[in-house]
């Protein structure tokens, strides 16, 4: 191959629109209600609403996301999918049949790696009832954080790690039908499945009085991008690449 420049790479920079979204909530409570909170029972109706609200439009932007990352991937099929009672081999003990699990998500795992060439799945999110078949699997090498609880502002809680390499969160408002996903986020900004870009964080308006009822009244609003690449020419692969989905049939699991 002397004096052979090899195959040419090339680098193309393209753009690609993003719409911007908004999102608000509001609330309202009386003068009454808020005296007689505080007299009767040391209650600051005003803070209380404030934390309510601003706590309920952050939850709502994450579920719209992990909604919006569970149908980027294929629906999960028979094989990848956690069945209790359609397991093959011969378990000789529930802690045995809940190791099956661990096993799918590694699998899912090695194939995001096949499929982007860029490393295997690193995260993951479960719902409740998964993270007590992992708990309880006999090897499916989870490890509970040692770092006592940690809870983010949208209630995911970090819980640990499986296999010392991908990171397990909890949706705590999945229904126990919602599917395991996994996905890989790399070490770049650039190398992840998509992309939440808050141009304006969430902001209140402060409280104002209702001049027709006297009420109080106090709104949360921001303003984001949010943007998945679904053609191969505009990133550096399709965010389905980087998300993978192992199936949950709850229906079949007995802890007995």
């Amino acid at each position: 191959m002397e004096g052979v420049p090899g195959n040419a790479l090339k680098l193309e920079m393209l753009k690609q629109v993003v719409e911007a979204r908004s999102r608000r909530l509001s609330a309202r409570w009386t003068v009454e209600a808020q005296t007689d909170a505080m007299n009767q029972y040391g209650v600051n109706v005003e803070d209380e609403m404030l934390a309510a609200i601003g706590q309920e439009i952050t939850v709502e932007i994450d579920q719209e996301i992990l909604r919006s990352l569970r149908t980027l991937p294929p629906t999960p099929t028979a094989p990848n999918t956690f069945d209790q009672t359609a397991l093959t081999g011969a378990p000789i003990s529930v802690v045995d049949q809940f190791a099956v699990l661990a096993v799918l998500m590694n699998r899912e795992a090695n194939n995001i790696a096949r499929r982007t060439r860029r490393g295997k799945g690193n995260w993951a999110v479960i719902i409740p009832t998964m993270l007590t078949v992992l708990e309880a699997a006999r090897a499916s090498a989870f490890v509970r954080t040692t770092e006592g609880t940690w809870d983010a502002p949208t209630n995911n809680k970090y819980v640990g790690t499986l296999n010392n390499s991908m990171k397990l969160y909890v949706d705590t408002y999945a229904e126990d039908s919602a599917p395991v996903l996994i996905g890989y986020k790399g070490t770049s900004d650039v190398d992840a499945a998509t992309f939440y870009c808050p141009y304006v964080p969430i902001t209140t308006h402060g409280i104002v009085t209702d001049p027709n009822s006297f009420e109080f009244v106090t709104s949360f609003y921001t303003r984001y991008g949010y943007v998945e690449f679904t053609n191969t020419a505009t990133s550096l692969g399709n965010s389905a690449d980087y998300l993978g989905l192992v199936g949950v049939n709850s229906a079949t699991l007995t802890f007995l």
